[in-house]
């Protein structure tokens, strides 16, 4: 059988006790085709054939469905490995998704763009991600028509997004600025400096999990590079201070940080039932324990792959469940088996 690739989300990238994940997304249009808000089905139609293709010889390791032959659940497990927008997923007519085996190249066909080119690394490599998502717009653009302005850039149906296109963002996992109460501090700062500090899913979505994405706000007037080496300079900022602040918990409030981690493992290994919410909000107390010294027995990866498989559309594809009740039930007893090598880090003989 052939070597099927790993999937991004289970690889374990640097600074991965902070840092989830780095993303780098391009918007593209198409010169002499309406955008989104104004083309009709026959341009849609258009797009999603010129992609396709394209993609043959430029990319030839991404593979382009019509969102209408996913099931409402595959749309959602999309969703949640972030590969695919929430908007995209709800309205799947005339829009097409390329992806890689690896899924660390995802190209979203009429979404609000033309093409939204995006590429995921895991934990702290925006680097990574930039080179990656360069070379695949570079090769489409060779074999398709973009539509750019000399004054202005590439031309994108949101005038923020003018220029670069480009949006980069990291993952973020902050439960110690939670506690501390920093977390408030970095929101205004950020926007100070350009940047924008939102939920895990980006604009308008709650941080769930102590989960956050940081993105730039600002394309115009400056290069990719520059957009991320910014980006760059302010999370090794923020992953510092979260490891700092983390420390300082440690040595201050020991024993309630022990117990909020301590807690989460037990409730996760022994419930019966555990709905999204709950299970989420539990494993950032298992990821900080895992970061802290104080669990062992797995690493950042294997949380990653639990939380994506945990989620709605991933636990109904595991499972085949049917309904929330059901889908409750599969989700603790997958917590019980993932979990199960996890250990307390003083409960092994010889270790501090």
């Amino acid at each position: 059988m052939p070597d099927t690739p790993l999937k991004w989300y289970y690889s374990e990238g640097p600074d991965a006790d902070v840092v989830l994940s780095s993303r780098v997304r391009l918007a593209r249009n198409l010169r002499g085709i309406p955008f989104t808000s104004r083309f009709s089905g026959e341009d849609a139609g258009r797009i999603i054939g010129l992609v396709e293709g394209a993609l043959a010889d430029a990319l030839p390791g991404a593979v382009l469905r019509r969102m209408d032959q996913y099931s409402p659940t595959a749309r959602q497990a999309l969703t949640e490995k972030h590969l695919i927008s929430p908007q995209f997923a709800a309205s799947p007519d005339g829009r097409a998704l390329a992806l890689s085996a690896d899924e660390g190249l995802s190209i979203m066909v009429n979404e609000e763009d033309h093409l939204r080119i995006q590429c995921i690394c895991a934990g702290f490599d925006l680097q990574g991600a930039l080179t990656a998502a360069v070379a695949a717009d570079r090769a489409l653009e060779e074999r398709l028509p973009y539509a750019a302005s000399a004054e202005l850039g590439y031309l994108t149906h949101c005038p923020t997004n003018l220029g670069t296109g480009m949006r980069a963002s990291v993952m973020l996992h902050l439960p110690a600025m939670c506690i501390s109460g920093a977390i408030g501090d970095l929101v205004s700062s950020a926007g100070k400096l350009g940047l924008a500090v939102r939920g895990s899913y980006g604009e308008g979505s709650e941080a769930e999990g102590n989960l956050f994405q940081l993105s730039n706000q600002v394309t115009m007037g400056l290069s990719e590079e520059q957009i991320v080496e910014k980006l760059t300079t302010v999370t090794a900022q923020i992953v510092a201070e979260e490891r700092a602040i983390r420390m300082r918990l440690l040595a201050t409030d020991r024993d309630a940080l022990e117990d909020k981690i301590m807690r989460s493992l037990a409730l996760l290994r022994g419930a019966h039932m555990l709905s999204t919410a709950e299970c989420t909000a539990l494993l950032s107390g298992v990821r900080m324990g895992v970061s802290c010294g104080l669990l062992r027995g797995c690493t950042a990866a294997d949380l990653n792959a639990f939380g994506i498989t945990a989620g709605v559309g991933g636990i109904t594809e595991l499972s085949g469940a049917s309904d929330a009740h059901a889908r409750d039930l599969a989700r603790a007893k997958l917590a019980r088996t993932s979990l199960a090598q996890v250990y307390v880090a003083d409960e092994a003989a010889g270790e501090p």
